[in-house]
């Protein structure tokens, strides 16, 4: 499908990342009408409509000649609708990221390599699992919802106290947990007809409760396992009812074994490093396969680190403001939270720079 411009795209999904793809929307022409789904979400000037519940929903579907979507969060009751609609990205990328049953039986099915893993619902069945698999091992429910789900670490059978609050009558996902894993992230974009193009690796480091901390591009540990990489996504990609961008994360173990670990439609936060480093980003490519443009070459032409900050690591960035000419800041005042992007030539002294700021205490 042409969508040429002038005509309205509709996007649902309130986050930075979806606005961005408003802004570049309506710089290529396009009107934008967005969903929100509550009233006292982030509203932005970059749409041309904006509507608000489902009280607009009707409103918002018959203006809008297609719909993307860039949320992992929407209600079910939205989801089970999107069939209904002119929907390039289709559903199917969203339910496996949605429901951890679905896509381990997807990853299965192809031959992708995964975690081992159980289901279980009670506390019974989930000392068993964990027994089975062997200890450590991540616990958390089957209905993901979000990019980084309630998760339990059980390092031996004295923490099973701990799933307690998981334990609601539903299915929850036991697997093994790799403590030392280097979690790289590959994002995707695939047009209509099953061509792809793979952007650069992105690295990723998270906290204690699984927040990411920090983005940064990577090479990959070696060439062996960057074209492992690279045949595993095809692998995905070829049986995916999708349009657009998504990514992939894998998790490598310190002896030696890759693992694919989640997929997601959309566009996460590694944009923001795409942004800095690469001719094309990721939004425009997103959005030229979505309105009917063939995909656009694209080339690395230097090296970046994303870092969010919150409100403590805000105070601490000002009196770097001044001083840092190749640092990209972005501050949302009404949340109080943002993030930089470090671009350079090399990674080692990006890193120092970081560093010497104090500005992140990890």
């Amino acid at each position: 499908m042409t969508l040429l411009p002038g005509a309205t795209i509709g996007i649902i999904g309130n986050n930075l990342v979806s606005w961005r793809i408003a802004q570049a929307a309506r710089n290529t022409g396009y009107l934008v009408a967005m969903y929100l789904e509550n009233a006292d979400t982030r509203q932005n000037t970059s749409a041309d409509y904006i509507f608000i519940g489902r009280k607009d929903w009707e409103s918002f579907v018959n203006l809008s000649a297609i719909v993307i979507y860039n949320d992992l969060g929407l209600p079910f009751e939205l989801v089970s609708e999107l069939d209904q609609l002119n929907l390039p990205q289709g559903t199917m990328t969203l339910d496996l990221a949605d429901d951890l049953s679905l896509s381990r039986s997807f990853f299965d099915e192809h031959a992708i390599n995964i975690l081992p893993y159980k289901l279980a619902s009670t506390l019974d069945e989930i000392a068993l699992a964990a027994t089975a698999l062997s200890y450590p091992v991540a616990v958390k429910p089957i209905f993901k919802h979000a990019e980084s789900a309630e998760t339990v670490i059980l390092s031996g059978a004295w923490d099973l106290g701990l799933v307690a609050p998981l334990i609601d009558g539903g299915q929850l996902l036991v697997e093994t947990w790799l403590e030392d894993a280097v979690e790289y992230r590959a994002s995707v974009v695939r047009d209509a007809n099953g061509n792809v193009i793979n952007y650069p690796l992105t690295q990723i480091r998270r906290n204690s409760q699984h927040q990411v901390t920090q983005i940064w591009l990577e090479d990959g540990p070696t060439t062996d396992v960057i074209e492992a990489m690279q045949q595993t996504i095809q692998q995905i990609a070829r049986p995916l009812d999708y349009v657009g961008a998504f990514y992939v994360t894998f998790l490598y173990s310190t002896t030696g074994n890759l693992y694919v670990g989640d997929i997601f439609p959309g566009i996460g936060s590694e944009q923001f490093v795409y942004s800095a480093t690469m001719t094309t980003d990721l939004i425009e490519q997103h959005l030229r396969v979505l309105t009917g443009q063939a995909l656009k070459p694209t080339r690395q032409h230097s090296v970046a680190i994303y870092r969010p900050m919150n409100d403590e690591e805000i105070s601490r960035l000002y009196p770097q403001w001044a001083i840092k000419p190749n640092w990209q800041i972005t501050i949302d005042t009404e949340k109080n939270e943002g993030y930089v992007i470090a671009s350079g030539e090399q990674l080692v002294a990006l890193e120092a720079q970081m560093a010497v700021a104090d500005i992140w205490i990890d």
